[in-house]
């Protein structure tokens, strides 16, 4: 067990209470399987001890449980010209879109929070969407939880969209 996702669980259980089942070995090999890449060691080992949590704190964050974690450029294209915010606009602004992969979504999917993973690729840099708008929140999946657990508005709300 990875020592930042025994300190995300022990935290997020210590706010929260339950986080219910952790992903076992079957379901991150499936998930590494759909989408044609190996986890890192550190997401890998989080999703062993956290799959995922439901809207928790102010801002009503949700960790998805692995078998929600989607590409970004799935989960942005699900948002109609119509949507507010306008999620699909990111798929052709933001650079290597298909690379990320939304894990969290804060006040029910006003910002999608989502990591690098790339083929072969050890660095998994994490950033925050609304819109058309994005910014690194991480430089990594686990600066991320570091930070969250210092202070939950990393996160933050939306841009000037």
């Amino acid at each position: 067990m990875s020592d930042i996702a025994a300190r995300v669980r022990s935290f997020l259980t210590g706010q929260y209470g339950s986080l219910g089942a952790r992903a076992c070995a079957q379901d991150i090999e499936a998930f590494e399987a759909s989408h044609g890449l190996v986890l890192p060691a550190s997401i890998r080992d989080f999703y062993s001890v956290i799959n995922g949590c439901s809207m928790i704190g102010d801002d009503m964050f949700t960790l998805l449980p692995l078998d929600e974690i989607e590409r970004l450029t799935v989960t942005a294209a699900e948002w109609g010209p119509n949507a507010l915010p306008p999620h699909h606009e990111i798929i052709d602004v933001l650079p290597d879109a298909r690379e990320y992969f939304v894990f969290a979504e804060i006040m029910i999917s006003l910002r999608l929070i989502a990591v690098r993973l790339k083929k072969g690729d050890t660095e998994t840099p994490v950033i925050s969407t609304c819109g058309s708008e994005w910014t690194t929140i991480a430089n990594s999946f686990d600066e991320f939880w570091v930070g969250y657990m210092k202070d939950e508005r990393i996160v933050g709300g939306c841009f000037s969209t």
